[in-house]
């Protein structure tokens, strides 16, 4: 029987997890890894933010203060290998910036809750052995990106959203190297499952990048209808339909025969047709103005980055309904600084930053810490 969201089944469900587990019921969640939770259940819906943990990184790498941008990632700039340190200029130049460092709090927020910086962060990463200047200010325009828009939240659900859509896409015949990007995001509502990555192989034609793109967000799509259905049983039915923007891939995922321009396609990209033919899949035509994945394969203009972004979930607070008011970190800051505050008028002394680190406790992260501590010093 699948888990459903049913006050019924609730209490047999917790007591079956205690049995083997250590637990507490702390109530409705608000926070959890780093991304602030809130729920609307009128609209049916909840969204994801990670605001604090944006915050976060930007003071930590000192991009707090830095100019916004409307895009990730310039369209008008292209990263290659060329452009790495390879003189001792070059190299002493990046000796003490913190790329891979900086790289890797950005794809905490990519996985997370931002898939319009994946793109970005996966082309980043390919140089991260030897980043040269001009990959370390496409890095920091990122920074820049997300100072303007740390206020993002990744919305999934509602009344009227589809139960589960599918888009794949790919954008192989513009790289220099003809190394197809293959893009997939699927959602309910908002992203649930997103995807960018440089495939190994070499693409003779769009049609190939397409179809290899294509079977990649096929995998996912069958493994994670088996996943919904075990949650949900009988909701999510066959075929699975998945959208795809080019129409000789479609062709191909409907057709074995080899033809001259394809028959160099590896066999194991064929099992598409295999699972088109016993109907678990349908591919259909999308027009590449409404391709969602078309933002995880290339750098776009700022609208149309826009216009994607907020089809695939992400909205500020002011769009929502219920906009939270507050963070559970800063509830626990306010506490702790309230109890300082009275033990100090009590006590009738003034706090110097050697007793400061009296009032400091292990359950505040370390800028929240930093905070209560600035705040006391301020008593």
């Amino acid at each position: 029987m699948g888990l459903k969201a049913n006050k019924k089944y609730m209490p047999h469900l917790i007591a079956a997890l205690r049995s083997r587990f250590e637990l507490s019921e702390g109530g409705q969640i608000h926070y959890l890894l780093g991304m602030h939770i809130t729920r609307d259940r009128e609209k049916r819906t909840i969204s994801f933010s990670q605001s604090a943990y944006i915050n976060r990184i930007l003071t930590r790498y000192r991009f707090d203060e830095i100019r916004t941008v409307t895009t990730p990632m310039d369209p008008n700039v292209a990263l290659s290998k060329e452009q790495c340190a390879t003189s001792e200029r070059q190299q002493e130049e990046m000796k003490n910036k913190p790329y891979r460092e900086a790289l890797g709090a950005l794809m905490y927020a990519s996985v997370g809750t931002r898939p319009d910086i994946t793109y970005t962060v996966s082309t980043l990463a390919k140089f991260s052995q030897n980043p040269g200047p001009t990959h370390w200010t496409a890095l920091k325009r990122v920074f820049a990106y997300l100072h303007g828009t740390q206020h993002y939240t990744l919305t999934l659900g509602g009344i009227s959203s589809p139960i589960l859509t599918r888009y794949c896409d790919s954008d192989g015949m513009s790289n220099p190297d003809r190394h197809p990007i293959a893009a997939y995001v699927f959602t309910i509502g908002g992203a649930i499952s997103w995807s960018s990555k440089r495939q190994d192989i070499v693409c003779l034609s769009t049609t190939e990048a397409e179809y290899i793109a294509l079977t990649h967000a096929a995998k996912e799509a069958i493994w994670l209808h088996h996943l919904l259905d075990k949650v949900f049983p009988k909701q999510f039915k066959l075929p699975i339909t998945v959208y795809s923007d080019n129409q000789g891939a479609i062709a191909l995922s409907k057709d074995d025969r080899f033809h001259t321009r394809t028959k160099h396609i590896d066999i194991h990209f064929r099992f598409v047709w295999q699972y088109v033919e016993d109907g678990t899949l349908n591919i259909t035509y999308l027009p590449t103005d409404r391709m969602l994945a078309d933002a995880l394969t290339k750098a776009l203009a700022g609208p149309q980055l826009t216009k994607l972004a907020g089809a695939i979930g992400l909205q500020t607070y002011n769009n929502q309904h219920n906009p939270p008011e507050t963070y559970p970190l800063r509830l626990l800051i306010i506490a702790v600084l309230a109890a300082a505050t009275f033990k100090l008028l009590r006590e009738k002394t003034t706090p110097s930053p050697s007793n400061v680190q009296l009032y400091r406790t292990g359950y505040l992260t370390r800028l929240g810490n930093q905070l209560v501590a600035q705040q006391l010093l301020l008593v």
